[in-house]
């Protein structure tokens, strides 16, 4: 089970991500904040992340919220772990030999 601090620094991430997006318009997601939108009226917002609405279950984030990443926080700290978040691109390898993105701009709106 993880820990109400854990959960936050994930919410503050999607809130600041989200915040991001609708400020500037971008088409350029981070995979984290997949499914969620700055709250609208009428809208249902998310408990813990102010100001947001779903719009449909980013499943990414249950799984940024496990006890694998909490242990993560629990070694680099709050700081790091918001930095990884927010600004790179996170993969975690599949039995397949493929890998799946955890964070991140969409690997398919990268430019080179």
């Amino acid at each position: 089970m993880t820990h109400p601090r854990d959960r936050q620094v994930v919410n503050n991430a999607i809130r600041v991500l989200v915040a991001r997006n609708s400020a500037t318009n971008s088409v350029r997601h981070n995979v984290l904040a997949l499914g969620f939108r700055v709250l609208g009226d009428g809208g249902c917002g998310v408990v813990g992340i102010h100001g947001v609405e779903v719009t449909w279950p980013n499943s990414i984030v249950t799984l940024v919220k496990s006890p694998t990443w909490t242990a993560l926080l629990d070694r680099i700290g709050v700081s790091a772990m918001t930095h990884l978040l927010l600004h790179t691109s996170m993969f975690c390898a599949l039995p397949n030999g493929c890998y799946f993105q955890m964070t991140g701009e969409l690997t398919s709106c990268v430019h080179t």
